[in-house]
């Protein structure tokens, strides 16, 4: 895994460290895998760096989703999903996260990140996670242990052009409370009698 910082911009009330991870064999020198991620660091702004470039909004279709789908969180999944080495005491004990004015412990941004893109796979990819090609999102609320999801997924059907891609919207939310991901998009490749986006099996 080779990381890299692809730049560090100046937002004022904050300073944003966009990196980039490459999963790469180096016996053969392909990259199977690259994730880009860009960090906000909240107080850290105002040392007259470049502002950066603009993202591109996505936004959700003026509809209803196609697909919604309900995850229940325990309260133990943020001291489960410590297991993939995140040890950092602010999924783990209280105090931290009351030092943040949160309520406590909060659940891993990943750990939602992976539940909505599951949702996505079984409802849309038929529960075959190789299917799954592209993923982003953007955090915008923290979750607590416990608290049940709602990922709403709109199919939005082939890419054009390209007729093995299909191209899905998304966000995530607390059930009776706040979108905890927004601007989500998947970019799946599944056979065309896929995009009816019918899952065959299950996970």
């Amino acid at each position: 895994m080779r990381k890299s910082i692809v730049g560090i911009y100046d937002k004022g009330s904050g300073t944003i460290v966009h990196s980039r991870h490459e999963l790469i064999d180096e016996s053969e020198g392909v990259c199977y895998a690259e994730v880009d991620a860009q960090s906000f660091y909240v107080g850290q702004g105002g040392w007259g760096g470049p502002r950066g470039p603009k993202g591109i909004k996505l936004d959700t279709p003026k509809r209803k989703p196609d697909f919604v789908v309900t995850e229940q969180t325990g309260k133990e999944l943020s001291l489960l999903y410590r297991l993939n080495g995140d040890y950092n005491p602010l999924h783990a004990t209280p105090e931290p996260g009351k030092d943040m004015d949160f309520p406590g412990v909060i659940l891993h941004g990943l750990g939602t990140w992976n539940i909505s893109a599951h949702a996505i796979v079984r409802t849309v990819g038929s529960g075959d996670g190789s299917t799954l090609q592209e993923f982003q999102a953007r955090f915008a609320s923290p979750v607590l242990p416990g608290d049940k999801l709602l990922i709403d997924i709109w199919n939005l059907g082939f890419i054009g052009g390209k007729e093995d891609l299909v191209d899905v919207r998304f966000s995530c939310r607390v059930d009776g409370g706040k979108v905890v991901l927004k601007e989500g998009q998947a970019i799946l490749k599944v056979p065309i009698k896929g995009s009816e986006a019918k899952p065959k099996s299950k996970l």
